[in-house]
């Protein structure tokens, strides 16, 4: 009889029907017309012949294979059956896994998904909690998470999509179809019931971009208390619009972040889409905006770390209360749809018409470069350029606000 390798093993051939080799003491490997090769054990107990399978090769390596022949053979010794044990292990382990499954709510599974992924992992995590806390929590929370079925999601998908908010509907999918996927990476799910499922609403890439009298519109309303939110908000909508930042940065802002002296902002790597550290330039009215709002947390008595503080409590608003208040000012304003991001487009594109090269429009974003040189050896700041490009967008939305050229320039900062 052979002596087992990885090499012995690996070389023997497929046949028309299946066969055992034998290594010695009944450890052995049986080779499938297929080419599947499986490590077994034979062994006699009250004088019976009986085989167990080990493993299939290569997911269970010879070594072992091996050692678990060995155990195998020691607990026929002591006149147990070690085939019998092994289904008896099988059989509670899957018992644990239908009790378990049977007391995984939609509601646990939620809180789990939350709290051992989207927290550590994601960013957004806020914005995924307070989506299932509306939409699918008060319809599935006590549910099985196991019953959910793929009727159910295009029910509560239809639900949305008919109270005309078809995008949301398409963020819910994704969102649940992420869920139920680190139910079954976690072994509490045998399927996931968005399988199959297709987003309500197509999507295409969005090139909105804020036309003058849009953002003359927009900056008015932002001063003048007609923007449909609350002064904070209305001043995270501005200091996006200076900074040309992601508004989940904006949100987040803490005060430590912000050197109101050296006019920078230092956006840490950990709050950053590409996690690299971010400085972004002040220029005066991004300072303004920045002193009105230490002014408001003095005059009510609420010092915070946060720079942009949420109405509800001591902790930051959230972009999706951003995003909700430009929804709901843009009709009463005359100014198309637009989201927060478009913002940033905005920015961008009008940079991109004054002459800034591509590049450095990119480092004002924190657009990760995709090259080989980019990735690994520009690891130039770009202060200078950025702060230049900010500067020249600060002195066009000047124009574009005060519908006045160079020479008879109302400044924004006022």
């Amino acid at each position: 009889m052979p002596k087992f390798s990885d090499l012995l093993i690996k070389n023997l051939p497929a046949k028309a029907a299946r066969y055992d080799v034998r290594e010695g003491q009944g450890f052995g490997v049986r080779i499938s017309p297929d080419g599947g090769k499986a490590f077994f054990f034979i062994y006699q107990l009250q004088g019976k012949r009986r085989r167990m399978t080990l493993g299939q090769y290569p997911a269970v390596p010879l070594k072992e294979a091996r050692r678990a022949c060995d155990g195998a053979r020691a607990r026929v010794a002591l006149g147990c059956d070690p085939g019998e044990e092994r289904t008896d292990e099988r059989t509670r382990v899957k018992r644990e896994r239908e009790e378990k499954a049977a007391l995984l709510t939609v509601e646990r599974l939620a809180h789990d998904y939350i709290e051992r992924h989207a927290k550590p992992n994601k960013r957004t995590w806020a914005e995924d909690d307070a989506a299932l806390k509306k939409e699918i929590l008060p319809i599935w929370g006590k549910r099985k998470a196991e019953d959910i079925t793929r009727r159910d999601i295009n029910q509560l998908l239809d639900t949305i999509t008919d109270r005309g908010s078809a995008i949301r509907a398409n963020r819910v999918l994704s969102l649940v179809r992420k869920m139920f996927n680190f139910g079954m990476q976690r072994g509490e799910l045998a399927l996931n019931p968005c399988l199959g499922v297709k987003r309500p609403s197509p999507e295409h890439s969005r090139e909105r971009v804020l036309t003058d009298d849009e953002l003359r519109k927009l900056w008015a309303a932002l001063h003048t208390g007609s923007f449909q939110a609350t002064e904070t908000i209305s001043l995270a909508v501005k200091f996006q619009l200076l900074t040309a930042a992601r508004i989940g940065e904006v949100a987040g802002a803490r005060w430590e972040e912000i050197d109101l002296k050296g006019q920078w902002w230092e956006i840490p790597a950990e709050r950053m889409k590409n996690k690299r550290h971010h400085r972004v330039w002040l220029t005066a009215a991004a300072v303004a905006t920045l002193q009105r709002l230490e002014a408001i947390q003095t005059a009510h008595g609420k010092p915070s770390e946060w720079v942009f503080i949420s109405p509800r409590g001591a902790g930051p608003i959230m972009a999706t209360s951003v995003a909700r208040a430009v929804a709901r000012s843009v009709e009463p304003l005359e100014i198309a749809p637009f989201s927060p991001h478009d913002l940033r487009r905005t920015v961008a594109t009008r940079l991109a018409e004054s002459g800034t090269l591509p590049h450095i429009v990119g480092k004002v974003l924190s657009h990760s470069d995709p090259t080989v040189t980019g990735r690994h050896y520009d690891k130039f700041s770009y202060d200078f350029e950025k702060r230049k490009a900010l500067e020249a967008w600060a002195t066009r939305l000047d124009e574009i606000v005060s519908g006045s050229r160079l020479d008879n320039v109302v400044s924004i900062a006022r």
